[in-house]
């Protein structure tokens, strides 16, 4: 906005002087006296116009980019007395703070832009994964033919569905780590500026009435942000950490052989017609009060706990 002068309302000293400044931002690097500078731009000599015409030519994109920064992160100069005042500061600092602000959000924004793909290869990509959803369908239809089959398949099936929702569960715990670790360093880094913030007022502000108000409201801030830094963030990154390796370690189990698997059936099949036998002689008996049916039940008992733990290991 700076820019959009007018030249008649303009002197040209300050013509020169505004050209020069922006110049600057460019970073535009001559080795001439200022003044000779100033003064052969003002006239338009063509020993310094011309240089100046292809340097911006021949890095045009790169120096758009750098102008549209510059209207963002080119700071405001305050006076340094200013500062004494507590509202200025306050805005002050608000206004880095939305500077850092803009600046991870252009990041983030070069970054998605660099990702872009042209449609003809987004359209080719589409049709590649078309094909390969085809073939895929095809194998597993083959696949589940092949199986339909087998002993347990519905149970293994089950199995592998359930793995695969611990998958990504366990991907998603890791993108939750890596946002709560991005989260814990942005506060490490706004600590930071408050505490340089803090040491700046201590040195420049020693001598005010005020002192005292800032320092306790600043001080204030710090603490509260010491204790989100070091107790609720680690907190959270270590529950999210005790999960993970849970998870790691469901995996990590070492698969069940088939022939442990058919012993450990036909060990529940025993112990199936073992409980059969006790509960019909408990049938049997329950006419009788004075048999032994206190042995039958604690037999029975046995058997139960057995039977579980080797559904459990199932």
């Amino acid at each position: 906005a700076e820019h959009k002068i007018d030249l008649r309302d303009e002197t040209p000293e300050g013509t020169a002087t505004r050209m020069i400044g922006f110049f600057g931002v460019l970073n535009y690097k001559q080795t001439m006296d200022p003044q000779v500078f100033k003064t052969g731009l003002l006239h338009g000599d063509p020993g310094i116009i011309y240089p100046i015409l292809t340097w911006l030519l021949h890095k045009l994109p790169e120096l758009q980019k750098r102008a549209y920064l510059a209207r963002f992160l080119v700071n405001v100069e305050v006076p340094e007395h200013m500062f004494t005042d507590e509202e200025v500061a306050e805005v002050y600092q608000q206004y880095k703070d939305l500077q850092e602000e803009f600046k991870e959000v252009h990041k983030t924004s070069e970054k998605f832009k660099s990702q872009l793909i042209s449609p003809a290869e987004i359209k080719k990509a589409i049709v590649q994964m078309e094909e390969d959803k085809t073939m895929l369908e095809q194998k597993v239809e083959a696949l589940h033919s092949k199986l339909q089959s087998t002993d347990r398949f519905g149970e293994m099936l089950e199995a592998c569905g359930k793995l695969r929702v611990e998958q990504d569960e366990q991907l998603k715990l890791q993108d939750r780590f890596k946002e709560q670790h991005s989260h814990l360093m942005q506060a490490e880094h706004r600590l930071g500026q408050l505490k340089a913030v803090l040491n700046e007022k201590r040195q420049n502000e020693a001598g005010e009435k005020n002192i005292n108000v800032l320092l306790q409201k600043l001080e204030e801030e710090v603490n509260m942000l010491n204790r989100k830094v070091h107790n609720e963030l680690p907190q959270e990154i270590q529950r999210k950490q005790q999960r993970m390796e849970e998870l790691q370690q469901i995996l990590s189990q070492p698969p069940i052989s088939e022939e442990e698997f058919r012993e450990m059936q036909h060990h529940r099949q025993q112990l199936m017609r073992a409980i059969s036998g006790l509960e019909e002689r408990k049938r049997a008996k329950l006419a009788d009060p004075e048999d032994k049916l206190a042995m039958f039940r604690q037999q029975a008992n046995l058997v139960a706990k057995k039977k579980q733990q080797v559904l459990q290991r199932l």
